[in-house]
């Protein structure tokens, strides 16, 4: 008999999200907050993006001819098509990325970690900067029950940064780069912040 595999309350809560709510599975912040990010890439950049969502943002770098690999807790909708760019499944919270080290020029990942319980969060920094030179991330700062479990302000991620990049420059003078957005819907306010960070020359 065969055994069927029930979701993880992790996999519901996204089958849930990209299935019923619409800026989920419409929208990417991704494509939103990373252009100045994107504005900045080499040619033929390898990229990998944590919680491709509907794999917009991977589309668009695929396009302009850089090697990307998307990686998401699940497939997603049926009619997200992943084509144009190498996609994993993995579950952020099962372990370290099945990639080597400094495989990839760019990590990328946009309002994803605060989707993860709080104990997984260094864990997932340090490795985003293992597997890449750079690293470029925003993270939601406000509570979207049940979606957002890991809610805090800009002062707990730069300490979380500084945890799981020591060997990081922030910036060219060693600080982390960071700039605000802040997105106003129906309900109000919602607040992001956008990081962008990058290895030492050695590192």
């Amino acid at each position: 008999m065969e055994t069927i595999r029930m979701p993880t309350r992790q996999e519901a809560l996204y089958n849930t999200a990209h299935g019923t709510i619409a800026g989920y599975w419409e929208n990417n912040w991704g494509v939103a907050l990373g252009k100045e990010w994107i504005r900045g890439l080499k040619p033929n950049s390898k990229i990998l993006e944590l919680g491709c969502g509907n794999g917009a943002l991977c589309e668009l770098l695929a396009v302009q001819g850089h090697d990307v690999t998307g990686l998401d807790l699940v497939q997603g909708r049926g009619d997200y098509d992943r084509s144009k760019y190498k996609f994993v499944i993995h579950d952020l919270q099962s372990g370290y990325l099945p990639f080597e080290d400094n495989m990839f020029d760019s990590c990328v990942s946009f309002d994803v970690l605060e989707h993860l319980e709080e104990k997984w969060v260094g864990q997932v920094l340090f490795d985003m900067f293992r597997v890449a030179n750079e690293v470029c991330l925003s993270v939601a700062c406000f509570y979207r029950e049940p979606f957002h479990q890991t809610v805090q302000g800009e002062v707990w991620w730069i300490k979380k940064l500084k945890e799981a990049w020591p060997c990081a420059a922030m910036s060219h003078k060693g600080r982390i780069v960071r700039s605000y957005v802040t997105i106003t819907d129906k309900k109000g306010e919602e607040s992001r912040v956008l990081f962008h960070c990058k290895k030492e020359e050695g590192k």
